[in-house]
């Protein structure tokens, strides 16, 4: 074979290996594409679980303060209690305008028109305010070794048992799954303990703190005579002209419908003077707000009113609070909507001796139905409920006489009898003021003939039974007012002394409500 031949031979092998190769080398290609797809898709797929896990929500860090880290499953907590305690107080107030509709999402309604802030927003910086305010505590907290006593444990653990006790009632089939619905992914049994748990220390160590101050009787005092227009006792009478109610659609501007406003006011205060003149005592006051009003004012206390002075209406707090007030003074007040004719009865400083006692308390079992139409059925049962608390409470009695009558038997027999009687006010009762006890009861044991060990049984309006021992006076109830403001006010001055930054978001806070 000739040199040309074989050059020719190499070159159509070399040709054909090249081709051979680069078809290789496409395959090879096409395999490496098609593992790299692969390997993105169940990276992907993989990302997707840990994206929706539970494990991302409770072990890595959505927010962290001061070196304390929350989780996602932790700021959750702290934002659905910012809105249900926001829903409650609105709910309460009677002001449910000012709530968000909850069949839709938050992040999707405005809460401040003004600023476009939605109601996700408004609750999410009310949930870090109050993880800051509580990182500060805690971890105060944890720097003096202080911990959840048994009893404070027992009470997570009996939430947790009420909760399971009732999940079936909203339809779910384990406590998890409840606990994820109200709280979102992440939110399982542990978590909700370690929050709570977390929860609950910070307010025993608050008010650990609160209880540790201590004052003389003369810094009592001092403090009380300091702020006695927020602690004296206002006893007062008070009734309402209300002005006419003016239909702005009847009005052609604005300028026209305010100065009608204004007239229904006026003529309002012209009434409520007049009303006023004729008032010379408390009798002619109840007469005169009859006379206004018969349903409304039908029964002679529904016009009295006996108010710390921090608890006064701003209405007419300036008025009663002046120092040149006294007892039957009379005034017509203005308010935005009418007058408030006011009378005047007294102003108390408190100082006088609480009382101590022991009770048990049985009452009649709730015999009310919603859908009672038989009137008759529901007065018997209602009568038969009175009769079986007072056969209860007569039983109780017997035994109690029989052994002496005596305050520790009738705590002894508080225990014996808990699945019938009153527990949670069946115990002693220290330091109780005047009128803080029902009617009845109040008149017994601040009767100027009561001494320490008498007792007694008795029934007040509702049917309820009262098994009363007498243990004695207690504290001034000034000291006992004074006390705790000055308790709150110290305790919050050292609150406001703590100091830590604010809550930092990471990355994954994204994954939060």
């Amino acid at each position: 074979m000739s040199a040309s031949s074989d050059k020719k031979k190499r070159s159509a092998s070399g040709f054909e290996a090249a081709k051979r190769n680069g078809k290789d080398e496409q395959s090879h290609k096409t395999t490496k594409t098609a593992l790299y797809s692969v390997i993105a898709f169940a990276v992907l797929f993989l990302l997707a679980i840990f994206i929706n896990s539970d494990l991302l929500r409770q072990k890595i860090p959505a927010v962290t303060v001061d070196g304390v880290k929350y989780a996602v499953a932790d700021f959750n907590y702290y934002f659905e209690n910012a809105y249900m305690q926001y829903y409650s107080l609105m709910s309460n107030a009677g002001m449910t305008d000012n709530l968000p509709n909850s069949q839709t999402s938050l992040k999707s309604q405005i809460h401040n028109k003004d600023t476009g802030e939605t109601w996700a927003a408004y609750f999410e910086s009310m949930a870090l305010e109050q993880m800051k305010n509580d990182t500060k505590i805690y971890k105060e907290a944890l720097n003096a070794g202080y911990t959840l006593s048994s009893d404070e444990k027992q009470q997570i653990d009996d939430q947790l048992s009420q909760m399971k006790a009732q999940y079936t009632m909203y339809g779910y089939t384990s406590l998890n799954q409840y606990l994820k619905a109200v709280y979102g992914k992440g939110m399982d049994e542990k978590t909700y303990r370690k929050n709570a748990e977390r929860t609950l220390l910070i307010s025993s160590y608050s008010e650990h703190v609160k209880t540790s101050y201590t004052y003389t009787p003369d810094e009592l005092e001092t403090y009380y005579q300091e702020n006695k227009n927020d602690l004296d006792m206002f006893t007062y009478r008070v009734f309402t002209v209300e002005a006419a109610t003016i239909d702005a659609s009847q009005y052609s501007d604005e300028a026209a419908y305010t100065q009608a406003q204004t007239a229904a006011l006026d003529e309002a205060g012209v009434t409520a003077k007049a009303y006023a003149a004729k008032i010379k005592s408390e009798k002619s006051f109840i007469a005169q707000a009859k006379a206004y009003d018969p349903v409304a004012y039908e029964q002679a206390d529904s016009t009295k009113s006996e108010t710390q002075g921090k608890s006064l209406s701003s209405d007419y707090v300036d008025w009663l609070k002046d120092a040149s007030r006294r007892a039957g003074d009379v005034e017509a007040v203005k308010t935005s909507g009418g007058y408030e004719v006011v009378l005047f009865v007294g102003r108390f400083n408190n100082h006088y001796a609480t009382v101590t006692y022991n009770q048990i308390v049985v009452k009649p079992a709730d015999t009310s139905s919603p859908d009672t139409t038989d009137q008759a059925a529901a007065d018997k049962a209602a009568s038969d409920a009175k009769q079986a608390a007072a056969n209860t409470a007569s039983a109780i009695n017997d035994a109690w006489s029989a052994a002496g009558a005596t305050g520790d038997k009738l705590s002894e027999l508080a225990t014996t009898y808990k699945d019938q009687i009153d527990t949670a006010s069946s115990k002693l009762q220290e330091n109780i003021a005047k009128n803080v006890a029902p009617d009845e009861v109040n008149a017994w044991l601040y009767s100027t003939a009561r001494k320490s060990g008498d007792h007694t049984m008795l029934t007040t309006a509702d049917g309820t039974v009262y098994l009363l021992y007498f243990s004695g006076t207690g504290r001034q109830y000034s000291d006992v007012l004074a006390e705790t403001a000055r308790r709150d006010q110290d305790e919050k001055a050292w609150e406001n002394a703590l100091t830590t930054s604010d809550a930092k978001k990471t990355i994954f806070f994204a994954f939060a409500k």
